[in-house]
């Protein structure tokens, strides 16, 4: 799996080169490769912005398999874990299981007919039990809906009209003559009704599976005007019903197919998880591509930061060691010695001082001292290692005399800076500590106060 990783990264760089090169783009941008270099010193740059890319490339390929095999495996539980089968069936649950919704899409071969939910009902208990329990509930129901009316030949307030009733499972349905005088809720509208008052037909449907007992007036009531689409679909969702009642001791509830002369054609409604997670994947490669150019900014200004508090320390070596009578070139051999035997001890590495290697190195290698110095100071890139690589170009010319004055005088203003930097720094941590402090202040306020204030109320 490496190996294939590892191919399929070289070959889209080399895409990515063949790209750059046709259109005369500069194939890893040149700060990066300055950073990269600073960051490893005596690596070839082109060689740490490769690696660096190749990393990248790679963790945004790992990114994108594993949001895609997510995808795809969500793609095919959805097509193969349908509650709807080829012949129109949804699977029920077992006894006492509860009913649950299944969102369809029903077309014809004209007309389509949207997205519906069809509430599948679990299997049904016995008759016996069920016939039972009705009757309870008819025993109980006549006095429980008179709410605050003395009876229902005389009603002046609103009924009690409950959709269930505790420890019984049934569903109670309500229908009403003429919903302008009292609604399926209980509330009545007496302003207007003549002294003789009006004959309202309330029928009351307790409903457990396919088992329906009612209570009815036979008055007329006229539907309600529908659109097209809303008829439609009534006449779907009724035909779903009629199913429903013929096939309640059917392991599947049976979807009509065929409603008016149309033919129907089921399909679930699935949510849009592939799509979601794909939008998701695709961001997260973006992030962590953007990520790793914050992580390599955040370095190299720890490495600026680390070279500004190691330059004082590092003149000041410097000097002493020139004091002693040692050349520049065995005085950075030194130094540079010493700082090797403390990485082996404590195992820190300071950028400082691995230029210095980088730089003795040059020198071993046979590359001029004013080459290697003014190297050294390119490569540390503040103005003070520039100006110190000028002073140690010089004193190749002029001699140690007057670099060690100079020396003396950088190390003055080097310990001033490093001391107005502490500064600095310590403003900026009470900057950061102000909240914490203010808010530990508010919370100290209210142990006090809430205190006092009680006592006050107690008194």
């Amino acid at each position: 799996m490496i190996t294939i990783l590892n191919k399929l990264t070289m070959n889209i760089l080399k895409v990515y080169e063949k790209i750059c090169d046709s259109k005369g783009w500069n194939l890893y941008p040149g700060r990066n490769e300055r950073i990269l270099s600073g960051l490893s010193p005596g690596k070839r740059a082109d060689r740490l912005a490769q690696e660096y890319y190749v990393n990248k490339i790679q963790n945004v390929i790992k990114i994108l398999f594993a949001g895609i095999l997510l995808a795809a495996i969500i793609f095919v539980s959805q097509l193969t874990g349908s509650n709807v089968d080829e012949d129109g069936r949804i699977p029920r649950r077992n006894y006492g299981a509860g009913d649950y919704l299944v969102e369809l899409q029903a077309a014809s071969d004209d007309y389509s007919y949207g997205k519906m939910e069809v509430d599948v009902k679990d299997k049904k208990y016995s008759l016996d039990e069920t016939q039972e329990k009705m009757g309870e509930v008819y025993d109980k129901m006549a006095t429980y809906i008179l709410g605050e009316n003395d009876s229902l030949k005389q009603v002046t307030e609103n009924l009690n009209l409950p959709t269930t009733l505790d420890t019984y499972p049934f569903e109670i349905r309500w229908e009403s003559s003429d919903y302008n005088i009292l609604d399926t809720s209980g509330c009545i509208n007496n302003t207007q009704i003549e002294p003789n008052g009006v004959d309202v037909t309330l029928t009351m449907i307790l409903i457990y599976d396919d088992f329906t007992k009612e209570y009815l007036y036979n008055i007329t009531v006229l539907p309600p005007i529908l659109t097209e689409e809303e008829i439609y679909k009534k006449q779907l969702l009724d035909a779903i019903s009629v199913e429903d009642d013929k096939s309640r001791i059917n392991d599947y509830l049976q979807l009509p197919l065929n409603v008016n002369n149309k033919s129907i054609t089921w399909k679930e409604c699935k949510p849009p998880t592939v799509w979601l997670i794909i939008v998701m994947t695709l961001c997260t490669c973006v992030c962590i591509w953007k990520a790793q150019d914050v992580e390599l900014q955040k370095e190299w200004k720890e490495r600026e930061r680390e070279l500004s508090v190691d330059y004082s320390e590092f003149v000041s070596k410097l000097q002493l060691l020139l004091s002693s009578g040692m050349t520049l070139r065995s005085a950075f051999e030194r130094i540079g010695a010493d700082y090797e035997k403390q990485r082996k001890n404590c195992g820190k590495k300071r950028y400082l001082y691995e230029e210095v290697l980088l730089c003795n190195r040059k020198l071993q290698d046979g590359v001029s001292e004013s080459k290697c110095y003014e190297y050294l100071g390119k490569r540390c890139g503040t103005i003070y290692y520039k100006k110190l690589s000028s002073l140690l170009v010089q004193n190749l010319k002029k001699g140690n005399d007057g670099l060690i004055c100079a020396l003396e005088s950088e190390i003055k203003i080097a310990f001033s800076e490093r001391k107005a930097s502490a500064i600095r720094s310590g403003e900026e941590a009470q900057t950061k500590l102000l909240f914490p402090m203010i808010l530990m202040l508010s919370v100290s306020m209210i142990i006090i106060m809430i205190p006092a204030y009680l006592s006050f109320g107690g008194m």
